[in-house]
């Protein structure tokens, strides 16, 4: 669904409030910050002095590398372990094709590669999986990452696997 967003201002001496609201009528400060940027901008051009808050949205992108194409929320829970811990989170492998997983479980069958679950029933097939690190050192095993994964609804839900992150709370590493 396309939100469709609606700016009023209402000028009250040389102050300007900016009002929003959705298309069905509802008020919000959830308006783009870059709409918002480019209202104020406007704004102080003509010489109004304005008042608004700016809701700025938090991004992953920033904290965050790598092989990037997993769920937004997973991505967003490692961008705020890495913003705690004033590290980049690497992933190394986030979302697989179902082919690439039958790769690494035919590695694993024949004892030349990690753990890998069946092909059609791994999380990473799904983008609900990653695998993680930070400055080199599996995220599991960075001091303070696991109480900052717990903080932001992650878990280590593989045996073994300190780098293996998901949403969740069902932690076996």
């Amino acid at each position: 669904m396309r939100r469709v967003y609606r700016v009023t201002a209402k000028i009250h001496g040389k102050a300007v409030k900016v009002t929003t609201r959705l298309a069905n009528g509802k008020r919000t400060d959830k308006l783009p910050t870059r709409q918002k940027n480019q209202y104020v901008k406007r704004a102080r051009q003509a010489g109004i002095r304005t008042v608004t808050r700016a809701v700025v949205a938090f991004r992953w992108q920033v904290y965050v590398d790598g092989d990037t194409d997993c769920n937004i929320a997973l991505l967003n829970a490692l961008g705020k372990v890495g913003r705690d811990l004033g590290k980049t989170v690497h992933i190394a492998s986030g979302n697989r094709t179902y082919a690439e997983q039958a790769e690494l479980y035919a590695k694993f069958l024949n004892g030349s590669g990690n753990l890998a679950a069946r092909p059609g029933t791994s999380n990473h097939e799904g983008g609900n999986a990653a695998d993680a690190a930070i400055d080199g050192v599996n995220i599991g095993d960075y001091p303070g990452a696991r109480v900052a994964m717990r903080k932001h609804g992650l878990c280590l839900p593989v045996r073994g696997e300190a780098w293996h992150c998901e949403l969740g709370s069902r932690w076996a590493a």
